[in-house]
């Protein structure tokens, strides 16, 4: 398979908690991380097909689970997409992406799959925006973001057609927040985010869009909540452990929150383990099992109630692994 890059080799490194990572980022990619505990939650699945890959963007759709862009083993951004389907454990490659991207924010609606903005060479913001039809195995470009929203690394859910992105990163952390509809091809400015963040997700919750932690200058602990029948936000209580490029999924109305980078604990390769459980009807924290392989850089997606996290980073920074694993409850 053809693979689409950007520059050969992305060194990038940013101020402290900038868009590649948090400071005291100088640990060998090739520093091993320390051997996983045994498990009985977690399950080893099938690793990506076509190698390491971080700073992805992933989705589910009708069963299968889609890996799209990012960057590989060497850091270069790449256009390849990968289907993942768990009831075969099995990978088979699909169309890859128009160009090469990393940090991409993606979510599925209406039967396909979106990229809605993106970052690119040098880590620069555009807002490009393509549909994936599984049927036809083809991407095609759709109504680019507004000019002067582009972002990437972007919090992004869907419900029905609509697909809702929150901040991200335009050289710095913003609090842009706008949906797109999928039906009409068209965008639509709405309330900003209270805190500008990057490097972090969304879930939906019926009629509301729950984001959680990221970072802006340092790692941020916020959960803020944009209900789309009143067009309002609200806060809910914070995430226990402030961390970005973290990822997670709601399983059995529970936020599994897990991984992320900044951890400045020693031995820790700058990336978190620990995996914390938001109950949203009773807007409380718990603890649950931490991670077998630590990671930061990827998302995590439900299917069939089971969490699954795939690819990422295994230390701060560039570290891009293929590591394929499940959580279930």
């Amino acid at each position: 398979m053809i693979r689409f890059r950007s520059i050969a080799s992305i060194a990038v490194r940013l101020t402290i908690c900038g868009l590649t990572a948090c400071s005291g980022d100088s640990t060998p990619a090739s520093a091993p991380s320390a051997s996983p505990a045994p498990s009985t939650h977690w399950r080893v699945l099938a690793p990506l097909a076509d190698g390491p890959r971080q700073e992805v963007g992933v989705a589910a759709l009708a069963g299968e689970i889609y890996v799209i862009g990012g960057f590989d083993e060497s850091n270069a951004a790449v256009a390849d997409v990968e289907a993942y389907n768990p009831t075969t454990n099995t990978w088979r490659r699909v169309a890859p992406l128009p160009m090469a991207l990393h940090h991409p924010n993606v979510a599925a609606a209406r039967g396909r799959i979106y990229v809605v903005g993106a970052l690119t060479t040098g880590f620069a913001a555009t807002g490009v925006v393509y549909e994936y039809d599984p049927g036809a195995n083809a991407w095609a470009a759709r109504a680019s973001m507004p000019s002067g929203t582009e972002r990437g690394a972007a919090a992004t859910a869907s419900i029905g057609a609509r697909i809702y992105v929150a901040g991200g990163a335009r050289g710095v952390a913003v609090n842009d927040f706008s949906v797109y509809d999928s039906t009409t091809n068209t965008w639509e400015s709405l309330p900003a985010l209270p805190t500008a963040r990057e490097h972090f997700f969304a879930v939906t919750s019926g009629t509301r869009i729950i984001t959680i932690g990221g970072r802006t200058g340092s790692l941020v602990a916020q959960v803020e909540i944009f209900d789309t029948a009143t067009n309002q936000w609200t806060t809910g209580a914070p995430l226990p452990t402030p961390r970005g490029g973290h990822m997670g999924s709601i399983i059995s109305g529970r936020v599994h929150v897990l991984g992320g980078e900044g951890n400045a604990a020693p031995g820790s390769n700058g990336v978190f383990a620990v995996h914390e459980v938001y109950d949203i009807a009773n807007n409380a924290w718990t603890t649950a099992e931490q991670m077998r392989t630590p990671r930061h850089g990827t998302q995590a997606v439900t299917v069939d109630n089971a969490l699954y996290a795939i690819g990422g980073g295994t230390q701060q920074g560039f570290a891009a692994t293929a590591v394929n694993e499940a959580f279930a409850p």
